[in-house]
């Protein structure tokens, strides 16, 4: 798997297990695939944070530099990139599977399934 792969490997494993804990039990198959996984990575969402704080700034300085139509505008888009940074955005384990060719959709899901029943299999055999 390439590194791409491997970290939304990590992102479904981490959502399904939380899924999992809350409602307390192993999810099945058509569990996982109605699970929404966030898809964009970290770092962008961190630079869409930092957008939004330059684009804020900058709003600011023109509101005081009497240019409210163009204040208005970087508000707008500070606002925007910060929605996308805090919630980022997430789809459905089924659709990202389906922009996958096949084989490494299969080989993720399966992943995914063995890693999620690992994890939560140990937590629930132990309570």
């Amino acid at each position: 798997m390439d590194r791409k792969t491997e970290k939304l490997l990590e992102r479904i494993e981490k959502t399904g297990v939380r899924k999992s804990l809350r409602e307390g039990q192993v999810l099945g198959r058509e569990g996982l695939l109605a699970m929404k996984v966030q898809i964009v990575p970290n770092y962008l969402r961190i630079a869409l944070g930092v957008g939004s704080m330059v684009s804020g700034i900058f709003s600011y300085l023109h509101w005081i530099w009497n240019a409210p139509e163009l204040s208005l505008l970087l508000a707008v888009a500070a606002l925007i990139l910060f929605v996308f940074s805090i919630f980022g955005i997430r789809r459905t384990l089924s659709k990202v599977l389906e922009g996958m060719d096949t084989t490494s959709g299969v080989e993720l899901l399966e992943a995914a399934v063995e890693g999620v029943f690992s994890a939560v299999g140990a937590i629930f055999e132990g309570v």
